[in-house]
């Protein structure tokens, strides 16, 4: 174990679940009071930071560590530029494989094997530790007698030989002075150093400071030993500074400063620090020294990251990869697995330094986390056994490698393994995936988000239980996966199918339910993973940037037949650019296999249904019918409520046997799913998911992100930040070196909200609903182009509908919808305006009808004319969700009204009438205050190249554009819904409208509803 003092164990901070291990204190204290990893250098007076750890000697300091710049330019080191690592930021902005951390210097020897000062002199070793302010004496110094036992000191610093063979730890015995001030043993302290000029003089009692270092032979920098802010410790075996002595010879000398350091004032030590050095040349070997959760523990939150310890700092890239917009392949230092011995999961994580002042800790963050307790206590009991192993001649510590002089770095040589068992947490998640899902936003109580089945019949994560022989008289199996008809063709299909054995491939609930992780629970990412949901979109498909080719499966599988290029077609032979949204797989999804098909990018579903264009034999017999059934009659779901899903798969390895001539075209591979992007405000952040496993991708740090929209040609994604009075503009291309990047971030008005891209390019609205105005934002260059006030109250969200050109009203116009809080609507013509304009550009007049309560608008991509749809509540508090349309216009381009003289008329409606054409109430839905709306994408034309307006100025998309219509010889409308969910807050459901005959449906539980999300959402 990590020694801490009881003293120091005091000061650490403390959470209400406490840790196990002082190792997890250590941890924890940096977590609270590290600020992400920063800390160091240039503190001001009221912070308690470390300047500087050395040994006095030339060449790198034990602490911070260095490392050459990274030329941003070329990738590689500059060798003309030293930098000091004082955050994580910099570490990860500068390491690289070809650019390690430097090796600290070390305590040097004379020619005899005494023991010597930085200038050559015979002297007593020493450590100094330089601080940003002063610490107090007390803090780090116990002047009893009894203290004498510890070296005078409390444990909040620490200097210790460990032995890397055992890991044993023990004390080194020595004298500490602060500020040239040491613990006298009899409660007080003595003064033994005095600074004369810059030179030390011995001011002790009895000459007892002639031995300490740069008294007898001055060095440089001798005189900063004596600094109110230095801690100096000097190795005193035998109690007589006049005896030269150095540090242990066959070891490493380990030192530690922990939060129990502080000032005065009791302002703590912001940022802790381990750190190592050696005696003359390093020849020990970096071992592991304690592991947290720790061997045998039981009832482990299945969310924990896995923390390493070892006895000397180690080099960050031989533990693993650190955090950053790709997944991360595994590692050969440490695995972490779990699983029958017959079919082990090795585990992909990160591995991160809690503190870039402490390499020897690092911690280990899964992909995803582990299986909880199956709550069936069947097959998946197995998975919830955890090993952590290190492997051997891996982990290399920070000994500079000189090839050319055979100098290498020393690498481990034992392999320590822990074994502990989770509990009770969320499971895996293996989700069906757009066209066939809504993605549900919860907040309260249930913070997190869920997925809606539209397809029923898919191998989800979820409850392999049939009917339930205790209610004879009504068909109620806990799955429908069981009456997908093509389980009658099991080992004929490629790949092969059959019934699921547990909680990780037991199937659909059925249409129209939501789905449950491993664990049966329906919230499938949530804390820690979030901590709010704001808004939710979808971006690009997964594949893109993570599949199973062999070109980009970087270890452990690869399917020769899933290579990106000629064979990704869609069945009518036309190339596509990742997974289509108008296919969904066969089923959807396919299930989880063990070991998964790729580690590295991890993807554990099998590859969907083989093609029936490579010669499947199996026919699909998963067609329409009616996915709900009649349970009390005991009919079963027949099929599908819309036929689009089939026979899309890859030939799989099992078939292809590595031969590329066995290869033939397919639609769909893994990974399937898409990029799914969620605002977390409470974290400001936009959190980015896997929406198929909803294993957190990446994070997007943003000032206040409240609403987000992402662009037609799915360029860009914009995020409105409340408190800032921005927009910022996130690049969302996999295949744009920027991925993930904030690109600009421009002012708009006063607290933005709401915010809406136009789908065919043009421009993005913002609605500022402090500033009581709309910012117009070209899209092409994303600049400011005009804002709107006319008739703005406190806008709240908006919606805008395509530019007319050869459809509807033919007007030449898009038109937009700001919904302000008082439940008026604002409509926008855009132009041309002005001379010979056809459109005011600027806000025409609000419609009639008024919505109380106001929650949200989106698009109804069926009306051609232009049309939204509103979620609300009528006069007396019911709610209700409306379809306001334009119902009246004059055909073609309408020139804007002159007067005699030439100018140009106030902005007016010019003969357009906005009417409500349909309301679901309180006749229809469940009482409560509807707050959001989604339809289903189940029949969608995505596929086809989207549509960018000659003003816009900007490419479209080749494929799945979030534009609103296609152009298939005339305008097409995109999506075709059969479906209206709309997301109940305050009853906590989602209800379902059937289009076709406005009755609803359905009304699906889900306790904090407040976001719905599918593909064309605004």
């Amino acid at each position: 174990m990590l020694s801490r003092s009881a003293h120091a164990l005091r000061a650490l901070p403390v959470r209400p679940s406490f840790p196990r291990s002082a190792l997890e204190l250590g941890a924890l204290a940096c977590l609270v009071g590290c600020s992400g990893g920063g800390g160091g250098g240039g503190g001001g007076s009221q912070r308690l930071e470390i300047e500087r750890i050395s040994n006095g000697f030339s060449g790198a300091p034990l602490l911070p560590h260095q490392i050459y710049a990274l030329d941003p330019g070329t990738g590689q080191p500059n060798r003309q530029r030293v930098i000091e690592l004082r955050s994580l930021d910099e570490l990860s902005r500068h390491l690289r494989p070809q650019n390690p951390v430097h090796a600290p210097g070390v305590w040097r020897l004379g020619p005899g094997g005494e023991p010597v000062l930085p200038n050559g002199a015979v002297g007593n070793h020493f450590v100094l530790i330089q601080f940003t302010t002063p610490p107090a004496l007390d803090s780090i110094f116990d002047p009893s007698p009894a203290g004498q036992n510890t070296s005078g000191l409390v444990g909040s610093i620490s200097v210790s030989r460990v032995d890397s063979t055992t890991g044993a730890l023990t004390p080194i015995r020595g004298r500490g002075f602060l500020g040239g001030k040491t613990p006298d043993g009899r409660g007080g302290y003595a003064s033994w150093l005095e600074l004369r000029g810059q030179r030390l003089i011995d001011a002790s009692p009895n000459g007892e400071a002639a031995g300490f270092p740069g008294v007898a032979s001055s060095f440089s920098g001798a005189d900063s030993l004596a600094s109110p802010k230095s801690f100096v410790f000097v190795p005193d075996e035998d109690g007589d500074l006049a005896t030269f002595e150095s540090f242990p010879r066959s070891a490493h000398v380990r030192i530690e400063v922990t939060a129990g350091v502080a000032t005065s004032s009791g302002r703590a030590l912001v940022t802790e620090a381990v750190c190592a050095g050696a005696v003359g040349a390093d020849v020990y070997t970096p071992e592991a020294l304690e592991f947290s959760p720790r061997n045998g523990a039981e009832e482990v939150d299945p969310l924990t990251a896995v923390i390493v310890a070892f006895t000397e700092p180690v080099q960050p890239l031989s533990v693993g990869e650190l955090p950053g917009p790709l997944p991360p392949g595994l590692s050969s230092s440490i695995s972490l697995s779990f699983g029958p011995q017959t079919s082990r999961v090795d585990v992909p994580y990160t591995a991160e330094p809690v503190s870039v002042y402490d390499l020897t800790r690092y911690r280990l963050r899964p992909l995803f986390h582990f299986p909880g307790r199956d709550p069936l206590q069947g097959t998946l009991q197995a998975l919830n056994e955890i090993t952590v192993q290190v492997n051997p001649q891996v982990l290399k510590d920070l000994v500079e490698e000189i090839p050319q002089q055979q100098i290498s770095a020393n690498l481990n040589l034992r392999t320590p393994a822990v074994r502990w068992r989770v509990g009770d947490g969320p499971g895996l998640v293996n989700a069906p995936v757009a066209p066939s899902a809504i993605y549900v936003g919860r907040s309260g109580s249930t913070v997190g988000i869920s997925v809606i089945d539209l397809y029923g019949f898919g191998q989800s994560t979820g409850d392999p239980r049939g009917d339930d022989p205790q209610t004879p008289l009504v068909r109620d199996p806990k799955n429908h996966w069981l009456d997908n008809p093509n389980l009658i063709w099991g080992a004929t299909m490629v790949p092969p199918i059959s019934a699921g054995t547990s909680t990780l491939d037991g199937g659909s609930g059925g249409f129209l339910t939501l789905t449950r992780d491993s664990s049966l629970n329906d919230l499938l990412a949530r804390s820690p993973l979030l901590s709010s949901v704001d808004d939710l979109h979808i971006g690009h498909p997964l594949d893109k940037l993570f599949n199973n080719s062999m070109l980009e499966c970087r270890s452990g599988g690869g399917n020769i037949c899933a290579a990106t290029g000629p064979l990704h077609r869609d069945p009518g032979g036309q190339p596509l650019s990742g997974n289509s949204l108008s296919y969904a797989p066969h089923p959807n999804p396919p299930k989880l296999v063990f070991p998964p098909i790729c580690l590295a990018p991890f993807i554990q579903g099998e590859e969907p249904t083989m093609d029936v264009r490579a010669g499947q034999p199996a026919r699909d017999l998963l067609g329409l019918g009616d996915p709900l059934g009649r349970p009390s009659a005991f009919v079963p779901p027949s099929g599908l409520l819309v036929d689009n899903d089939g026979f899309f798969g890859p030939v799989p390895p099992s078939v292809n046997q590595g031969q590329p001539a066995a290869c033939r075209p397919y639609a769909v591979r893994q990974q399937i799913g898409h990029f799914l992007y969620a605002i977390d405000r409470n974290a400001k952040k936009v959190k980015v998911f896997n929406s198929n496993r909803m294993t957190l991708l990446d994070e997007i740090e943003l000032a206040d992100p409240t609403d987000l929209a992402i662009s037609g040609n799915l360029r860009v994604m914009a995020v409105t930040n409340f408190s800032a009075n921005t927009v910022s503009f996130v690049d969302i291309d996999p295949a744009s070196p920027s991925f993930h990047q904030v690109t600009k971030t421009v002012p708009v008005g006063a607290g933005p909200r709401g915010c809406a891209f136009h789908s065919e390019n043009e421009d993005l609205l913002v609605a500022n609903f402090l500033g009581n105005s709309v910012t117009v934002i070209r899209q092409l260059d994303l600049s400011v182009r005009k804002t709107l006030t006319a008739q703005i109250a406190r806008p709240l969200d908006i919606a805008v509908t395509p530019r007319q050109i050869t459809f509807g009203y033919n007007s030449g116009l898009y038109f937009a919808y700001v919904l302000n809080q008082g439940g008026s609507v604002a409509v926008m013509e855009s132009g041309p305006d002005g001379t010979n304009g056809i459109g005011y550009d600027d806000i025409v007049g609000l419609v009639p009808a008024n919505f109380a309560n106001p929650q949200s608008i989106q698009v109804d991509p069926v009306d051609f004319n232009s049309a939204v749809w509103i979620a609300h509540t009528d006069t007396e508090g019911r709610g209700a969700v409306s379809r306001l349309a334009l119902t009246a216009s004059p055909t073609n381009p309408l020139p804007l009204s002159v007067t005699s003289g030439g100018i140009i008329l106030p902005p007016s409606f010019r003969d357009r009438t906005w009417s409500v054409t349909s309301t679901f109430d309180f006749r229809t839905l469940t009482p409560g205050l509807p707050a959001d709306t989604a339809l289903d994408n189940l029949t969608n034309i995505a596929v086809a190249a989207g549509v960018s307006t000659q003003q816009a100025g900007v490419p479209a998309a080749p494929q799945d554009a979030k534009s609103l219509y296609r152009i298939l010889t005339t305008p097409v409308q995109v999506s075709f819904p059969k479906l209206l969910f709309i997301a109940n807050s305050s009853a906590g459901v989602v209800d379902v409208i059937d289009l076709g005959n406005s009755a609803k449906l359905r009304s699906i539980p889900a306790a904090g509803v407040r976001h719905l999300a599918d593909y064309w959402r605004q």
